[in-house]
């Protein structure tokens, strides 16, 4: 059985945590902290690369399936 106030209890500690995370960066912008031109594309390009997840592969190349399959 679960009970509602560990839910609540531990949404809470995440929002908490995202509440902090947001002021720590509104503080770095107040300061002129801010990612190169540079830095951000290494981040996009870093975060958009394509990586195959385990055995499966997206079928895009035959334009047949319209998700991961397995090989």
């Amino acid at each position: 059985m679960s009970f509602p106030g560990k839910e609540i209890g531990e949404f809470s500690a995440l929002a908490q945590w995202q509440i902090e995370e947001i002021k720590k960066g509104l503080d770095e912008a107040d300061r002129g902290e801010f990612a190169s031109e540079q830095e951000v594309e290494q981040l996009l390009k870093r975060l958009t690369r394509w990586r195959p997840a385990g055995n499966c592969r997206f079928r895009t190349r035959t334009g047949k399936g319209n998700g991961l399959v397995s090989e």
